[in-house]
């Protein structure tokens, strides 16, 4: 991924204190001032993102990793989902997880209004429907109500994804 070249300066008044706290959190971190302040401040999506899909392929940490990373796709913007996947990511070996995982990035795109990337687009869809409940009742409303693009994978999961605030 391209890095833009930072061409403008944006000046702070701080206390000593504050000085003092933000120098010495850089250099316990091993960086700059300016690259400690900028990553606590704009912290790098791809990197949370690729951390989520990392504790998503973990058991224990799956269900609420999935929510998370729902909670933050949800939340991107059109040009943060433009950058952020730009490249492809490296996702679970299970295709289920695949599937899930760009299912919610193809969610994400569509309602950014931009186009879903190529290499998400590109993941093939599970060859057999996953439902996410075991209950049949459940499984008609399940196909009625599962966003398309959760559908085109075979994935019937309730609408309401991604619309937890």
């Amino acid at each position: 991924m391209q890095r833009q070249t930072r061409t403008t300066q944006l000046q702070i008044r701080l206390t000593a204190a504050e000085k003092r706290s933000i120098s010495e959190g850089a250099r316990t971190a091993g960086m700059s001032v300016s690259a400690w302040v900028l990553a606590k401040l704009l912290p790098d999506l791809r990197c949370n993102i690729e951390r989520l899909i990392k504790a998503v392929a973990r058991p224990q940490e799956e269900s609420y990793a999935l929510a998370e990373l729902n909670d933050l796709l949800t939340s991107m913007s059109r040009h943060q989902i433009e950058r952020t996947f730009e490249d492809p990511m490296r996702l679970p070996e299970s295709p289920l997880l695949k599937n899930q995982i760009a299912a919610m990035i193809e969610l994400a795109a569509h309602r950014a209004q931009t186009e879903i990337p190529p290499w998400v687009r590109d993941i093939p869809p599970l060859s057999e429907p996953h439902f996410g409940t075991g209950l049949l009742g459940l499984r008609l409303h399940l196909l009625t109500s599962a966003p398309p693009p959760f559908r085109r994978r075979n994935i019937f999961v309730d609408a309401s994804l991604g619309d937890r605030h």
